[in-house]
């Protein structure tokens, strides 16, 4: 629970849903209850472009219910589930979408538009970089090493791995990003028994396609 106070319905709806979607779960208390309020419910019909690839965008969207189909110069890329975002990149900077999504099935969304976001300071206050984190996004210090050379195998497995990643879409669909990830991964090698990734962590500054090898994934909320 996100311990919101007195907030009523639909904004309660609102808040309870937003405490799953994982770009929000470490947002302070005090910010998550004007994203309640800026945050608008759309209903979508099956068939209806939320999106357009190449046109300016000022609004970030979330799925509630429903599926929607990520495409690229008419390609499909990604399907796009209930906690999944787009958009973001809207709420930062005035650039064209990279990408068209589309509702496959009747959808609920939560729409926050540029203006209201900023206005409430909430883009200084969540690591949209995150997403970023393959490419070196983030304006923080982050360390890293220099890159590491790439046989085409190598960046054959990269390529396949960010297509198939669901949770980067405007990224893993963009040939030139991809190569930019390409070009700056570096490889390490790890021990048995290391922690990479900590379920709650905030800093996650790091992204990892594993090679060789197997890792154990453990959740608490499935026990």
């Amino acid at each position: 629970a996100c311990g919101l106070p007195n907030l009523t319905r639909p904004n309660e709806d609102v808040a309870k849903f937003l405490c799953q979607v994982v770009l929000f779960k470490h947002l302070p208390v005090d910010q998550q209850v004007p994203l309640c309020k800026i945050a608008q419910v759309v209903e979508v019909p099956v068939g209806e472009v939320i999106i357009q690839q190449g046109e300016p965008g000022d609004d970030f969207w979330v799925i509630m219910q429903g599926t929607a189909a990520v495409t690229i110069d008419g390609r499909e890329e990604a399907t796009l589930r209930p906690h999944d975002y787009f958009g973001e990149r809207a709420l930062l900077q005035e650039d064209p979408r990279t990408a068209t999504v589309t509702a496959t099935s009747k959808a609920t969304l939560l729409r926050i538009g540029r203006d209201s976001f900023q206005r409430f300071g909430l883009h200084e206050k969540l690591r949209f970089a995150h997403r970023k984190a393959v490419g070196g996004g983030s304006d923080e210090d982050v360390p890293t090493k220099e890159p590491s050379p790439k046989t085409a195998e190598e960046r054959r497995l990269i390529t396949e791995a960010l297509r198939k990643n669901k949770l980067l879409p405007m990224i893993a669909s963009d040939g030139k990003k991809i190569n930019q990830i390409i070009d700056r991964a570096w490889k390490e090698v790890v021990p048995a028994g290391l922690e990479l990734i900590s379920e709650g962590e905030a800093n996650a500054d790091y992204f990892y396609i594993v090679q060789e090898g197997g890792f154990d994934v453990l959740s608490r909320s499935r026990g």
